[in-house]
Formats: structure tokens, C-alpha cells, sequence
């Protein structure tokens, strides 16, 4: 998970070059929509981004701000909106990381259109106009859960995927790669459960 805060330092130099190369000024100002802000690892991604902006800010001797639009909880719509403002506000380049790819295209389409250059990391949106995305191979994610999983079980017992949003692309990708790892295992892929449970303490209510 440690990955999530290094894409995003790794996006915003793209983000920043792409828009700076059409107009010097003296400062710059990036919108950052995350899935939650009561998800750990965007909180870290938050705190990377406004590294990078520190970064290179001093490199190329401007100002960039990190505009923080992530919802309190996971909701595609207003992601869409917050890209929606960010665009209105001026936004000089925008990084999000997509709760759902179907509800953000347009969003991002639009903001592509109106001359804003969009990046996604994380969770990608790959029918959309962003120019670049930045993450791990999901599917690969996944098999080698399973396969860490195998050989401290045995190959056999009961698994439960806690998968969270599955509307989510990523993690769509990362339940297929444990279903292709878990086809090895039969005795282990007989008992296979996924639940879009977005804490685990949310199972224990099942």
C-alpha cells in the first residue's frame, strides 16, 4: 500500500510540466481527489503530494498548491463534482483516483476538454482522456495474495476477500487475480468468499 503516495509524488511532475508548458506563471494549482479521506492510504498520498509540490516548487522557483477535494466517504458523484469545481476554480492539473471509472469519464472528459490536464493513479479510468496513469498491476496484486495465502494455509480452508468498492476498477482487477491464483488451490477456491465490505469490521455485522 506504501506504493499509493509514491505514484501520486510521481504524477504531479507530469501534471505540473503538462500545464506549465502552456503558459509560464509563477504559481500553479493542482487538485488531488482521492477515494476517502477516511482511508489511511490517501491520507498518505495527501501528505506525498504536498512533499512533491514542496519539491518542485523549489526546483523550478514557483508556488504549487495542492488542492485537497477528496470526499469524507467513498462516492464516485461527488468525486465528479469536486473535478467539476476544480475546473471552475482554476485548476492548473488534476490527480484522482476512481471510486467508480463509469461516473468520473465525463468529468474528466469535460476537464480535458475545457484545457485542464487530468492523471490517474491508483484506480485508473481508462476510457477517459486522462493523458497518463500511475499504479500497480492489479490482477498481479491479487494472484500473489492468494498464492501468499496458499502457503500459510496450506492450500486449504476458508478465505474471505474484504474487497471494498466493487465498483471500483482496481479492485475489480485484484478479486480476478485471487480467483485466477485460487484455481491452484481447490480446496481453497471451493470456500473462496469476497464481500464489499470497505472495513472488516463491517463483516462481523454479516
Amino acid at each position: 500500500m506504501k506504493l499509493t503516495p509514491l505514484v501520486v509524488r510521481l504524477s504531479l511532475p507530469l501534471m505540473f510540466l503538462g500545464s506549465a508548458h502552456a503558459a509560464a506563471k509563477s504559481s500553479y494549482a493542482l487538485g488531488l481527489v482521492a477515494k476517502s479521506q477516511s482511508n489511511p492510504v490517501f491520507q498518505a498520498a495527501r501528505v506525498g503530494a504536498e512533499q512533491a509540490a514542496k519539491d518542485l516548487g523549489v526546483k523550478y522557483g514557483v508556488s504549487i498548491k495542492i488542492d485537497w477535494r477528496t470526499p469524507n466517504e467513498e462516492d464516485a458523484q461527488k468525486q465528479a463534482e469536486a473535478i467539476e469545481q476544480l475546473v471552475l476554480a482554476g485548476a492548473d492539473g488534476i490527480a484522482v483516483s476512481c471510486s467508480d471509472a463509469n461516473k468520473l469519464t465525463d468529468a474528466i472528459n469535460s476537464a480535458v476538454k475545457n484545457g485542464v490536464p487530468v492523471a490517474t493513479f491508483d484506480s485508473d479510468a481508462p476510457a477517459s482522456k486522462r493523458f497518463v496513469t500511475f499504479g500497480v498491476d492489479d490482477i498481479k496484486c491479487g494472484e500473489q495474495v492468494m498464492e501468499a495465502l496458499a502457503k500459510v494455509m496450506d492450500g486449504k480452508g476458508v478465505v474471505a476477500i474484504l474487497a471494498g468498492n466493487q465498483n471500483a476498477p482496481n479492485l475489480q482487477k485484484r478479486v480476478q487475480g485471487v480467483r485466477n491464483a485460487a484455481k491452484k488451490y481447490p480446496a481453497l477456491a471451493k470456500y473462496l468468499r469476497v464481500h464489499d465490505v470497505k472495513q472488516p469490521v463491517d463483516l462481523l455485522k454479516r
